[in-house]
């Protein structure tokens, strides 16, 4: 009944719904993007109906609430991706990041790591928010951010912004899920989709992370800060 008046489009495998606009580019791209990574998982494609909301307030009055206590003020999140539905993260057609949770939990069968989803998801979807331009914050954005920060704070150590994650960008972004998603690209390049999904089925914690990192790159804690720096490097 709230969106009677929107507009739709079908885009591939997405269906938008819209009240305003629609950027067909980036519209396009997500639906490229939702087949490759369910793809390299090995899984089909599904189709999505997907709501486009300017903020987080507007998504719960879709879902039917009026105000929610412990949800008021929060604006930037979208609402994750439910058998066949999406919303936006503030009004953008690119919901990678979470397609690939989505996809990611039907092949699972451990507990979830949520330093290797993260890296992953970061790496082949996006870093789930928007920048001040209204376009999803990538991997090689949030890099050249990050030697940036390196080149002002040359003693920083690597494993100390993995572990502690303090808030360096000037976005929402994690600079933990940064590292991590660089490491998970160098498990792919080593060892492919097997590789992949030895991470997203390692088990619960940093411990059982890093005993499939170690094993498929070298990477470890002691090793941490001179092994990732050359990743950073690349």
């Amino acid at each position: 009944y709230l969106t009677r008046n929107w507009k739709t489009a079908e885009v591939g495998n997405i269906r938008y719904h819209y009240p305003d606009k629609l950027n067909r580019k980036r519209a396009e791209q997500f639906n490229r993007n939702n087949t490759r990574i369910a793809s390299k998982l090995g899984v089909k494609p599904e189709q999505f109906d997907f709501y486009l909301c300017d903020n987080y307030q507007q998504i719960l009055h879709l879902l039917g609430y009026d105000h929610d206590n412990m949800k008021a003020g929060r604006t930037t999140d979208g609402h994750g991706v439910d058998e066949g539905t999406i919303f936006s993260i503030m009004n953008n057609e690119d919901f990678s990041h979470d397609v690939f949770h989505y996809y990611a939990e039907k092949i699972r069968t451990n507990a979830r790591n949520s330093t290797a989803e993260e890296g992953i998801a970061y790496s082949w979807g996006n870093a789930y928010y928007t920048d001040e331009h209204g376009e999803m914050i990538g991997q090689q954005q949030l890099v050249k951010a990050l030697k940036a920060y390196l080149q002002q704070h040359p003693q920083t150590s690597l494993f100390d912004l993995f572990t502690k994650n303090p808030s360096i960008f000037e976005n929402q972004a994690k600079v933990r899920s940064l590292l991590s998603s660089l490491i998970c690209d160098e498990v792919e390049r080593r060892k492919g989709i097997a590789g992949i999904k030895a991470l997203i089925d390692c088990g619960k914690g940093d411990e059982q992370y890093f005993r499939v990192v170690s094993e498929f790159t070298g990477i470890t804690p002691a090793n941490f800060d001179q092994e990732v720096m050359i990743l950073l490097s690349r």
